[in-house]
């Protein structure tokens, strides 16, 4: 199952200049530049607290570049930690997901499951930088909250892991957190779900972006 949050992978038109903007204001610093074969893009890894941000630039045609020229330019795909990724990654591919693997992590493109890209990395310990501490919560949006936290609780082996339902009537949406055991120094690491009732407002219009699959629609 999963344990906890560790990175996001933004989609980015230029990742220097990203990294170099987000190292400005938040003192992140680039732990890795390289060419990720398989998203046929330039990645750039920043450490972010104690988590890590990936900055992919499209070189061309593949899932990255796809992303971007559909709208999508942003969240990419949402990353979390475990014991063992490969079993988990295994399990996701026995869905019929495509998974693949890179090194010892583990990567689902968006466009194969519900516009949720997902990494999954062995856990390890990071020597924090930059003024934020840490990624806590990943959040989805679904369009249907009960089949979302079924899907994906069944998917990353959450049945078990406590899950709290809520409405936002502010914000019109009904939600869903499900809860991880953090292991960074605080007592909150999540992931979200979240089902917009009221289309108008910011995740109904996400999800009305997406036609209605849903997406990674942000992280805290």
């Amino acid at each position: 199952m999963l344990q906890q949050t560790d990175r996001l992978a933004l989609a980015v038109p230029d990742a220097a200049k990203s990294a170099a903007d987000l190292n400005a204001i938040f003192d992140s610093v680039v732990i890795d530049d390289s060419v990720d074969a398989d998203a046929n893009a330039r990645r750039i890894t920043l450490q972010w607290g104690f988590d890590q941000l990936e900055l992919f630039e499209p070189l061309g045609d593949g899932p990255v570049a796809e992303f971007i020229e559909e709208g999508k330019r942003g969240l990419f795909a949402g990353g979390f930690a475990l014991d063992d990724p490969g079993h988990l990654a295994g399990k996701i591919a026995d869905a019929g997901i495509p998974v693949t693997q890179q090194g010892d992590r583990y990567m689902v493109f968006p466009k194969d499951l519900r516009g949720t890209g997902v990494i999954l990395s062995p856990m390890q310990e990071n020597e924090k930088a930059g003024m934020n501490d840490r990624i806590w919560q990943i959040t989805y949006t679904v369009p249907n909250l009960e089949e979302g936290v079924e899907f994906y609780g069944e998917l990353f082996g959450l049945q078990d892991a406590l899950t709290s339902y809520y409405t936002s009537q502010v914000w019109g949406y009904r939600g869903a957190i499900t809860w991880f055991h953090s292991q960074k120094g605080a007592g909150l690491d999540s992931l979200e779900f979240l089902d917009p009732y009221e289309h108008d407002k910011a995740a109904g219009r996400f999800l009305a972006k997406t036609e209605g699959i849903g997406g990674i629609y942000m992280s805290c």
